[in-house]
């Protein structure tokens, strides 16, 4: 008989989103294997396995084994037991014996060059192993860190403008390496990187659509590479010209990247095509005044009625741009939308009621977990306690779904593809799975135990965590 994820009367205590946290690591370490003497973390565990769920990135940040040590990282910094820090360690091992920057087989959304981006490719793991450094000062872990990064240097093409790996703009693509080689030029004193990053962000200014009234759209990803949808982006019909406006693949996030940019290096240039970019937001974002709600089309020019919530084509992330250009300019006009976009979740009767944007899913990327953290991060900037009381009722409906065995383990069935809502998977990894929800509920039992968020990270502009 499995164990109860809650109590049955009242809200859960703080204790129960710590218990699901550590039930999420439970389950995760018990389906690892091992493979020629190393330690791996299958992302769907054999006896959940989903042919219909593509595998792809098995050893990247956004759903790679390196996202489950990522998560060991966070539980190691929140709770600082050594098992955790033994894990990170026997994790990384297989990056510094076995992994090649860059031979990723399977390339997210077929996009030739992700292979060196963030949360698909080189720079995640690069990052990755500077966190395992901070943690054991051991040499070892920055100078893997620091020899993968110069193979993503050296790997960049020459433009007209600038450079290039891709070619897309997407946050998920160069527009992270442009905040990558930014931030460590900074932190390692290297005016090659620092330059770099200039360069691939002026690449980036070249590729924005400019439209008549002078605000900037990006199409952050090909719709060539695309097929009839990947990872849950589609449903059919693309054309040349589709474009998803939110932070994964649009004009919001890159917009993100520029204002960072702007931060980072004092250049006006990127400053104004963020704002531009904004600009471009306000003319197609779904605003009602009665709920002072707004919402940005998941997809245009053909879904422009349909509104995902979450962090890849939702508020989730389109509300990373909002706070940092707020942060960099104090334009109280960016807090407003970014209160609006928090609002127009809330209206939908997320995360309680289901819309057709926001379906069974609990994960970082489209699901309740990335609202939770959305509302935790917002909390964390402003202290308003109604963002604290969505995420919890975020942290309710996450506890109220969970499987929880006589061992603890606790593991959660997901839709991934929205329009086959009886197509359920079990991922273990960071964005779309286990580890990614239990990140949300350590963070959310912090926030219970009177912890507050201090930490900064470059492509997250809000407080955190870890």
């Amino acid at each position: 008989m499995s164990q109860k994820a809650r109590s049955l009367f009242g809200r859960p205590t703080k204790e129960e989103y710590l218990k699901g946290a550590l039930g999420a690591e439970k389950w995760i370490k018990s389906v690892s294997v091992q493979e020629d003497g190393y330690v791996r973390w299958p992302q769907m565990p054999e006896e959940h396995f989903n042919e219909g769920e593509a595998v792809f990135g098995e050893d990247s940040l956004d759903r790679g084994n390196a996202s489950i040590i990522l998560y060991y990282v966070q539980l190691y910094e929140a709770l600082g037991e050594e098992k955790y820090l033994d894990e990170i360690k026997v994790g990384a091992q297989y990056y510094l014996d076995h992994w090649t920057p860059g031979t990723e087989k399977d390339l997210f959304i077929n996009t030739p060059g992700s292979q060196w981006s963030f949360l698909y490719g080189a720079a995640g793991i690069a990052y990755l192993f500077i966190r395992i450094y901070e943690l054991t000062k051991e040499d070892i872990y920055l100078d893997f860190a620091k020899s993968v990064t110069d193979k993503i240097y050296q790997a960049a093409v020459k433009t007209d403008h600038g450079v290039a790996w891709s070619y897309s703009t997407s946050p998920y693509f160069d527009g992270s390496l442009v905040l990558f080689f930014l931030k460590l030029g900074q932190l390692w004193n290297r005016d090659d990187y620092t330059e770099i990053g200039k360069l691939a962000a002026d690449q980036i200014l070249t590729q924005a659509i400019i439209h008549e009234d002078g605000s900037y759209e990006w199409q952050g990803l090909d719709p060539a590479n695309m097929g009839d949808g990947v990872a849950g982006m589609g449903g059919g019909g693309l054309q040349a010209s589709t474009t998803f406006p939110n932070y994964e693949a649009g004009t919001a996030g890159v917009s993100f990247i520029l204002a960072t940019a702007y931060e980072l290096t004092g250049d006006k240039r990127y400053l104004d095509a963020a704002e531009a970019g904004i600009r471009y937001l306000e003319t197609i974002v779904y605003y009602d005044a009665e709920f002072n709600a707004a919402l940005i089309p998941y997809r245009l020019p053909d879904y422009k009625d349909l509104f995902y919530l979450g962090f890849c084509n939702g508020p989730v992330g389109s509300s990373r741009a909002f706070y940092q250009l707020y942060k960099v300019t104090k334009n109280e006009k960016y807090k407003e939308w970014l209160i609006r976009l928090a609002n127009g979740v809330e209206a939908t009767g997320a995360p309680e009621f289901e819309s057709p944007g926001y379906w069974n899913n609990d994960s970082i990327c489209c699901g309740t977990a990335g609202i939770g953290k959305m509302y935790i991060s917002l909390y964390e900037s402003f202290k308003d306690e109604k963002y604290l009381d969505l995420a919890i009722r975020c942290g309710i409906k996450i506890l109220s779904k969970a499987h929880v065995s006589e061992e603890g383990y606790y593991s959660w069935a997901q839709v991934f593809t929205r329009l086959e809502p009886w197509n359920l998977t079990k991922f273990t990894t960071y964005f779309p799975g286990a580890a990614g929800i239990g990140s949300f509920l350590l963070e959310l039992f912090l926030v219970l135990e009177g912890k507050t968020a201090e930490k900064s990270f470059v492509f997250n502009p809000f407080p955190r965590f870890f």
